[in-house]
């Protein structure tokens, strides 16, 4: 089964007018402002100098994943197989698995923020299951060896099913979904949104707490 695009939901999940993401800086503008927080920052704060070094020690990862990522949303998008070029054992794993037997593509890469408390993320993938559910997935790409820190991808969940609730209200998640894909296997872990979304506001609780009274 080839995955297609659902696009009777395109009127209901266009993408934020205004939101655009400068990938070379990992930052959102939305409306000619910059967004201070990303989901991800928001859930693992780091310094400059810490998140320099965490892109030097894992670019390797980094790009990995992004290339994964583009992949899987260019097939569920528009239904084209690219070159997986050297991630085709993971690639093959996440294309093959079972999960298409019951599960349809909703949307990809949703952008969205919450401007409130100025934090924005893109969402990768929404799925509508055969019991005519809403799935928020999120891919991870590992290696056979690497450990999986599902706490810190349940709170990145939670965060973006805040964001969805605050742009698309109307819009119901009924499971969150972390997707771990590996060059053997692909391995799935469920979360309740409402788990995953209370372990969210704890980080940004946290976070927000360490914000200065003024922000220039």
């Amino acid at each position: 089964m080839i995955p297609i695009y659902l696009s009777r939901y395109d009127t209901l999940l266009q993408p934020m007018k205004g939101l655009f993401f400068y990938e070379d800086i990992h930052r959102y503008r939305h409306e000619n402002q910059w967004i201070r927080d990303s989901i991800s920052s928001v859930i693992s704060p780091k310094t400059k100098d810490e998140q320099e070094h965490m892109d030097r020690m894992y670019r390797a990862e980094s790009e990995r994943g992004t290339y994964i990522h583009n992949w899987i949303e260019d097939w569920l998008v528009h239904g084209r197989e690219g070159d997986p070029g050297e991630y085709a054992d993971w690639i093959n794993q996440i294309k093959n698995h079972y999960i298409w037997a019951d599960h349809d593509p909703v949307c990809c890469e949703l952008r969205l923020v919450d401007t409130e408390h100025s934090i924005a993320g893109s969402l990768d993938c929404i799925l509508r299951n055969s019991l005519d559910q809403f799935v928020l997935c999120d891919w991870k790409t590992k290696s056979d060896t690497s450990g999986k820190r599902l706490s810190s991808v349940k709170a990145q969940l939670g965060g973006y099913y805040d964001l969805l609730k605050r742009v698309h209200p109307e819009f119901k998640i009924s499971l969150c979904m972390a997707v771990f894909i590996r060059p053997s296997c692909v391995e799935i872990e469920a979360f309740q949104p409402i788990d995953a979304h209370h372990r969210y506001l704890e980080a940004r609780k946290r976070h927000l707490e360490k914000q200065p009274s003024f922000d220039f």
